[in-house]
């Protein structure tokens, strides 16, 4: 009754825009996003960034959210998109709507039972200990067409794309705080949902932070998490460290100089080199993934860098290798991005921001489909 009373009391003071807010886990903490989105005149403005290690600290809104996005490590949920597809018995009749929700209960089923268990071992839980927190048709079809909804359509063959997110069952109080703050609440794995927004044909999306670089594999027939490299800025700083025989404080300090063009020519010629040599060797992980997977041909790939070193051209400038740009790929779409304070938010190393605040807006929403899955899906996600 409370939500009803502040839904009803927020639209009457909030104009076209909706208020979003973003909660990414990097690392040891958490950095959270007040955004303002006007889709339909395309157009994001940035509030608000803030960072916190306690998300009890966090204060509710005193208005309804439209959209709040939680967006976990890797460790702490999981994200994958995979088409399910189902033979029909009897092929020539019309699909109504009770024959329609018994093929969505069963690609619900075969989902769950495909990837449960690997979802579970990914985060080092029990099976039993698993829960499903969010579940959505991102695509439907018969055969080899697509439909929006397949009521009153015949065929011998239906398929389901499904992005389903699993965490663990510990996660589950701290999601319904937050449930109680938004319309809508999505729980997503960060660089897994990142990765399923890239708008262009893509192998392998690579994300590295501080410590450490998560890869994805984003075939045609799955989206999914691939593997953990030890690799991140840290592997960079190291080197720097042992030219200079520095502690790491030290090395950061001569780094930034070193990015801002004030180190002598001599310094310059040592850091690069160093810098290079570990983007090099973040190169040879990657193609020890891909030489394992037998592929015929190099894979497409995109790279999510989360700090401000640039990689050397001449070992990413290849037509193969691309650094997000999702700054770029909203303004195609004819999206303007307006921040409120200044420098506090870097369009260029907080890709994922952008991502995060977007992907909820993707199209087609096959509300209808999803309504129906939701209602099959709603006694999986237990209470804590």
């Amino acid at each position: 009754m409370v939500n009803i009373f502040l839904n009803l009391i927020s639209n009457l003071f909030k104009n076209k825009r909706e208020h979003s807010l973003v909660i990414e886990e990097i690392g040891n903490h958490f950095e959270v996003t007040y955004a303002r989105i006007d889709a339909a005149g395309k157009e994001i403005f940035i509030r608000k960034r803030k960072k916190t290690k306690n998300l009890n600290r966090l204060k509710k809104p005193f208005f309804l959210l439209d959209k709040l996005v939680l967006a976990l490590g890797s460790s702490r949920a999981t994200t994958i998109e995979s088409s399910v597809y189902l033979r029909r018995s009897k092929p020539n009749e019309i699909i109504n709507e009770a024959e329609l929700d018994h093929m969505i209960f069963r690609g619900l089923w075969e989902f769950l039972n495909h990837y449960r268990s690997w979802a579970a071992k990914k985060m080092s839980v029990a099976d039993i200990d698993l829960v499903l927190a969010n579940i959505e048709i991102k695509d439907v079809g018969l055969g080899t067409h697509r439909v929006f909804n397949p009521l009153g359509f015949k065929g011998p063959d239906f398929f389901l794309r499904l992005r389903g997110t699993f965490v663990p069952r510990a996660m589950l109080e701290t999601i319904n705080r937050f449930q109680s703050w938004t319309k809508y609440l999505a729980v997503v794995e960060d660089a897994g949902i990142v990765s399923a927004t890239i708008p262009e044909p893509v192998d392998l999306a690579v994300h590295s932070d501080n410590a450490k670089t998560v890869v994805f594999s984003l075939a045609e027939a799955e989206r999914l998490y691939l593997k953990e490299i030890p690799w991140g800025l840290m592997n960079i700083i190291t080197a720097v460290s042992r030219i200079f025989g520095s502690d790491e404080e030290t090395a950061r300090l001569i780094l930034n100089q070193y990015l801002e063009g004030r180190v002598s020519k001599r310094f310059d010629r040592l850091i690069r080199g160093a810098v290079n040599k570990e983007f090099k060797a973040l190169l040879g992980h990657l193609a020890s993934i891909y030489n394992k997977a037998k592929r015929k041909s190099r894979p497409n790939i995109h790279f999510n860098f989360r700090f401000t070193i640039k990689p050397p051209l001449l070992l990413f400038g290849g037509s193969k290798m691309k650094l997000m740009n999702f700054v770029k790929w909203l303004e195609l779409q004819g999206y303007s991005i307006e921040t409120g304070h200044g420098d506090a938010f870097n369009q260029k190393t907080q890709q994922n921001t952008l991502a995060l605040l977007m992907h909820v807006y993707q199209y087609p929403h096959y509300d209808f489909l999803n309504q129906m899955l939701r209602r099959r899906a709603k006694w999986l996600i237990a209470n804590p």
